[in-house]
């Protein structure tokens, strides 16, 4: 299957601990090896915060690399790192929905089931 890989990091909440990048690379990069996935090209990462929807230029550039079509999936250490606000994530659970994309984790794969856009929308 060809993928894309997705880590973000906010850098605006500073009282928060959350995975750096390289950890999340880390911890991903073998799962997409060990599934025997395809990384269509770098990772997409940023060091940004996600809630507001449209601030995040990498998020852009996979979300139009995705609609280009030939991607069939997006990895993440969490899906929280994908999106923080309901504009991007709406997006995402619409792409879900629609069976272009499944959501992989080190942990889950989201699929177009009604508990996994459930638990999308709520991530």
């Amino acid at each position: 299957m060809k993928v894309v890989m997705y880590a973000r990091k906010s850098t605006e909440d500073k009282h928060k601990q959350i995975q750096s990048i390289d950890d999340q690379l880390r911890e991903v990069l073998p799962v997409i090896e060990e599934n025997k996935d395809t990384l269509v090209g770098k990772p997409y990462i940023e060091s940004k915060s996600a809630k507001k929807a449209g601030k995040r230029m990498e998020f852009n550039n996979m979300i139009t690399r995705i609609r280009r079509g030939g991607i069939e999936g997006i990895y993440c250490w969490d899906t929280s790192r994908l999106a923080r606000n309901m504009t991007e994530g709406g997006i995402l659970i619409d792409m879900v929905s629609e069976g272009v994309i499944k959501i992989m984790t080190p942990t889950h794969t989201y699929i177009d089931t009604p508990d996994d856009v459930r638990n999308l929308a709520n991530s």
